[in-house]
């Protein structure tokens, strides 16, 4: 296989457009973060019954909203991939996912990249590779080895801070150890999912050099989960104090084209 199969594809490289033309993107900041989300949630009523002043906490996660969700759930047309976040790993990270979660922005989107034994990857509203959330999210890189069901933020080669919505799987330890420690881990999809990431990995393509499956399987509902057994109720919680996913994909077609890290 060429060099390009084997990248984690972006949807923020400014390489070629389809037309040849070069693209880049200037991103504004967003309408609704996770920092926004807890400040929201923070702000409660002085004059109201019951108000109370704020006390000193000894949790250093208790402005964090979404601390206490250690869990994210793909409903796709093939089964569910449950990701277990490491906000010790990359706290940022996991967050950024999480606002996206929170806004559906992944439901009805695809793995639109599927490269055997090496990864498959998803988070393009675009469905080519090349769309992304609008804005980014600053790297954090740690010591976490990509080994196999570990789950990575995409971004360009030369730009530590240009992750955006795509996110990949990887599928084997051997083809993907040269990706540590220049993407960033920040989970890891529970053992009994993974056959349904190794179904997802089966699929047939179209152009096997380019990763780009026949029938890419669809990610049909994606939402926060407790602990495994007890969710959201997403209908309640969509949208809320957040853009609606239409809205977010919307600012993401920017003409954006993909990067995909090679394999060593």
């Amino acid at each position: 296989m060429s060099d390009q199969e084997h990248k984690p594809q972006d949807e923020t490289e400014p390489t070629e457009t389809v037309d040849g033309a070069s693209a880049t993107e200037s991103t504004p900041a967003p309408e609704a973060t996770a920092e926004s989300v807890a400040d929201a949630a923070a702000t409660t009523d002085a004059t109201g019954a019951g108000a109370t002043e704020d006390v000193p906490h000894d949790d250093p996660h208790h402005d964090d909203p979404y601390h206490h969700i250690n869990r994210v759930r793909l409903d796709t047309t093939y089964g569910d991939i449950v990701i277990e976040l490491w906000h010790n790993v990359a706290p940022r990270t996991a967050d950024h996912f999480l606002q996206l979660v929170h806004n559906g922005f992944f439901d009805g989107l695809s793995f639109h990249r599927v490269v055997p034994n090496f990864l498959i990857q998803a988070g393009c509203p675009k469905g080519d590779g090349t769309g992304g959330c609008g804005y980014t999210v600053a790297a954090e890189f740690n010591d976490t080895p990509h080994d196999r069901g570990t789950v990575s933020m995409a971004r360009r080669p030369n730009e530590a801070d240009s992750a955006s919505s795509q996110f990949f799987i990887s599928l084997n330890r051997e083809n993907c150890a040269h990706l540590d420690g220049q993407y960033t881990v920040f989970g890891k999809v529970l053992d009994r999912c993974m056959d349904t990431v190794e179904q997802i990995a089966q699929s047939a393509l179209t152009s096997p050099e380019l990763g780009v499956p026949e029938h890419p399987v669809q990610i049909m509902h994606c939402f926060e989960d407790w602990d495994d057994h007890h969710a959201y109720d997403h209908d309640y919680h969509h949208g809320m104090d957040n853009p609606a996913p239409e809205e977010s994909a919307a600012a993401s077609d920017t003409g954006e084209t993909g990067d995909k890290p090679t394999e060593a």
